[in-house]
């Protein structure tokens, strides 16, 4: 049976190996809802309670196809945590405004895709919301206030990336974020988390 663990000192609580779904509905033909579930109930099993997924995982359907599982067993949703990442953009029908691929960290658009996540996950909270690569052109104040100006909550956890440059070593982070000196770009650290 995989243990839980604490993700920070204010929690999330979750399992010590993690369900990745980036893969999830590659196979032909993909997977149905029914042959999930099964997967699921593996997971479950195990004790594998933790879900990583992202907006962009399987051309932007692997949330929605997860949401299913849960839409067909609403029981599971407090079983299972939902990790889940946004901040990349890609040409297609649900980025309709994408032109060129690109990162996208604004508060703005973090608060969009957690809604989205939300409805296409039929859940009304994420355990995990994380900012899925460095935008560099994106400030980290900006990226911040999607916590900060959020009139209301919803995923319990946000992380985004500490961005060290490799050449001096150190970093400017906005007053009251995680600052630091562990070497190396592009390390997660909790950017912030609101519980």
């Amino acid at each position: 049976m995989v243990h839980k663990v604490m993700l920070s000192p204010d929690g999330p609580k979750v399992s010590e190996i993690v369900y990745g779904t980036w893969r999830l509905l590659e196979g032909d033909p993909s997977p149905t809802t029914d042959a999930l579930i099964e997967r699921f109930e593996w997971c479950e099993e195990l004790g594998l309670s933790t879900l990583d997924t992202a907006e962009i995982y399987g051309s932007y359907q692997v949330e929605a196809a997860i949401g299913e599982v849960f839409k067909a067993r609403p029981s599971w949703r407090d079983s299972f945590e939902i990790i889940t990442k946004c901040g990349i953009d890609v040409p297609s029908e649900e980025k309709g405004d994408a032109s060129i691929a690109h990162y996208n960290a604004t508060a703005a658009n973090l608060r969009l895709c957690a809604e989205k996540s939300l409805k296409l996950l039929h859940t009304d909270h994420l355990d995990v919301l994380l900012v899925h690569r460095p935008d560099w052109l994106t400030s980290a104040d900006e990226t911040a206030s999607a916590i900060e100006n959020s009139s209301t909550t919803v995923w319990s956890c946000m992380w985004a990336f500490r961005i060290i440059p490799a050449t001096s070593g150190t970093a400017q982070f906005p007053a009251g974020s995680s600052g630091g000196d562990q070497p190396g770009g592009g390390q997660p650290s909790p950017y912030g988390c609101v519980g």
